[in-house]
């Protein structure tokens, strides 16, 4: 669910199935949360999946969409203007206002990703909207 993996797939000369396999296989490091509250910049994303951000920003990203710009990922926690480009998607909410910590993570932690199929993805979703599982059984134990 990656908007822009075909057009990264032209521009890095890479199949989209590779550009997601590369991306997971990042240990991402939070260096801050900003820009919107629960938003981790995440990096160092390797120099070859580098790109700038768009040349013209998006209106409308929906929550949990994970971008990447220059050497940056990012995972919307909300609906918002944004000009970096989508890779895929998140199930988990990165920012919940009724949590004890309400931010999932703090600069300092790691996070990597683990692709899924649509299906495993609308039912992961599922059960964290319904409170079947919480978010916080995704971060990993140091």
């Amino acid at each position: 669910n990656g908007a822009d993996l075909v057009d990264l797939s032209e521009t890095l000369g890479l199949a989209r199935g590779e550009i997601v396999a590369q991306h997971a296989a990042v240990r991402f490091y939070i260096y801050a949360l900003g820009f919107l509250p629960g938003l981790p910049f995440l990096g160092d994303l390797p120099d070859h999946l580098a790109r700038p951000r768009r040349h013209e920003p998006r209106t409308h990203v929906p929550a949990g969409s994970v971008a990447i710009a220059n050497r940056m990922c990012v995972i919307y926690p909300w609906i918002s203007p944004g000009g970096w480009h989508i890779v895929g998607k998140c199930p988990v909410p990165m920012f919940d206002i009724t949590r004890k910590v309400p931010s999932l993570f703090a600069a300092g932690d790691t996070i990597r990703f683990v692709p899924v199929t649509q299906d495993r993805f609308d039912a992961l979703k599922h059960d964290l909207a319904t409170g079947a599982i919480e978010p916080h059984s995704f971060l990993e134990e140091e």
